[in-house]
């Protein structure tokens, strides 16, 4: 059977179609061309009158409503296609003209130009000129509610639940349109020589100041001693918290399940894959969170009631740099400060000669 809605004619089967969203019936009406004396059904609405699609809502959300789903996706993606090949703000459409990519760069620049000289002089809804105008902040915000936000959909009468999806559609939309393989952002050394036209060191300097807008120093600086010290630790225990995985070795904790069948008292004992004596391997991480006069840190092997921790220096996170040696240093002297024991075991000694490494590790943890 032939119908038609929206100017979107298509044919199916059934005799009786139903709306996507509430799932009753559509009402249609019987008509006749007069040029080809063809019958067809126009669908005019739901019959459920409380529909949302018989509401004023988009466009595209009403025919996603009343066009049976395959139908929807086959003349989506058709319509797409076809605003991608004519449309003249896609380097596509130049491409496909003979225009080399400059060419069709600088085409789409002078069109831009042009629209953006047509509305010159249009009166665009502001703040600053709202408030003029007499507006309160609440309404200022409410009517610059964006699409991005779950208020604005709840505001036309959708669910938080409804108001979420819709978000989500919208930014899965935006995010396609954007080619990030062309998008160079703060977090690469290139943004900065770019931007700044500087040398690798500089743009290096420059990436290390952006990364490092937290810090211990950062706190006392800008809080003092005491209470920067209590800002950093709040931060600490904050991360620690979220902190649901992590990327401890397997071969450290081969070592720590040896330790921990030797021990006698193995409910003070503590490491990454230890759930209370179960052995997970989820690669969640129950790791101590130990509070320290300076900072919280997740020792590898703790043992609570003896005050003592073991570190595991694995070959690849511990590499000898003189920056990793200056955070060790200061992370140790941390932990003595605090009142507790730390006895370190690199993966080259345990590797090289287990029972020997096993052997001082039960003996640091045993010798009071």
């Amino acid at each position: 059977m032939l119908y038609q809605y929206n100017k979107i004619e298509f044919e199916v089967e059934d005799e009786k179609l139903f709306c996507n969203l509430c799932n009753c019936e559509l009402q249609t009406k019987k008509c006749k061309r007069q040029t080809t004396k063809k019958h067809y059904f126009r669908i005019l609405k739901c019959s459920n009158d409380t529909c949302k699609c018989n509401s004023k809502i988009k466009r595209y959300e009403k025919i996603k409503a009343i066009l049976p789903v395959e139908i929807f996706k086959e003349r989506m993606v058709e319509n797409l296609n076809n605003w991608k090949n004519n449309n003249h703000l896609r380097k596509e459409y130049w491409l496909k003209k003979g225009l080399t990519e400059s060419e069709a760069t600088k085409e789409i620049s002078k069109i831009q130009s042009k629209n953006n000289k047509l509305v010159k002089n249009k009166v665009k809804r502001s703040k600053e000129l709202m408030k003029k105008k007499g507006y309160s902040d609440e309404e200022i915000r409410l009517a610059c509610l964006t699409p991005s936000t779950y208020e604005f959909w709840v505001k036309k009468g959708y669910s938080l639940i409804e108001a979420k999806k819709l978000v989500f559609e919208n930014q899965s939309k935006a995010s396609l349109s954007i080619d990030r393989s062309c998008v160079i952002y703060p977090t690469s050394k290139q943004y900065y020589i770019e931007k700044y036209n500087c040398s690798d060191k500089e743009a290096e300097k420059m990436l290390k100041k952006f990364q490092t807008k937290f810090s211990k120093e950062i706190c006392i600086q800008k809080y003092g001693e005491i209470n920067g010290i209590k800002k950093w630790k709040e931060r600490q225990k904050k991360w620690l918290k979220s902190y649901k995985k992590s990327n401890f070795s397997k071969i450290s904790q081969v070592l720590f399940w040896e330790l921990y069948h030797n021990l006698s008292d193995k409910e003070n004992v503590f490491f990454a894959t230890n759930n209370k004596g179960e052995k997970s391997d989820n690669n969640q991480n129950f790791e101590f969170r130990l509070n320290l006069n300076e900072s919280y840190i997740l020792p590898d092997f703790f043992i609570k009631n003896k005050n003592k921790i073991i570190e595991f220096d694995g070959t690849y996170y511990h590499r000898n740099t003189s920056e990793n040696k200056k955070r060790e240093i200061e992370r140790d002297k941390n932990i003595i400060d605090s009142g507790f024991v730390v006895f370190h075991v690199s993966e080259k000694d345990f590797k090289n000669n287990k029972e020997d490494v096993i052997n001082n590790c039960l003996n640091f943890i045993n010798n009071d």
